[in-house]
């Protein structure tokens, strides 16, 4: 099963955890997510792997959680995409 890694030690704000998403979940083939939860939906199911199964490590989350304001809201909306299985370290 293929893996993408958000650290929350790499950001400390929203716009930190766009930058982050972008770089680490999203090619520059496929978009440029800019925020919008809706596309984020989207963006899950567009990741490389668009058939397939993929794990979503999200490591340092507790850093994350206190430091975005919908932490909670893309947790749940990871968590109801069935391709993602989530992981929060």
């Amino acid at each position: 099963m293929k893996e993408f890694i958000i650290d929350g030690s790499r950001f400390a704000d929203w716009d930190g955890f766009l930058t982050e998403v972008n770089r680490e979940l999203i090619t520059p083939d496929v978009g440029h997510w800019d925020g919008n939860l809706d596309a984020f939906h989207d963006y899950l199911n567009l990741v490389e792997l668009e058939s397939e199964r993929y794990r979503l490590i999200w490591r340092r989350s507790e850093e994350s959680r206190r430091c975005i304001g919908l932490f909670d809201l893309i947790v749940q909306l990871i968590r109801d995409e069935a391709k993602v299985e989530l992981a929060l370290d």
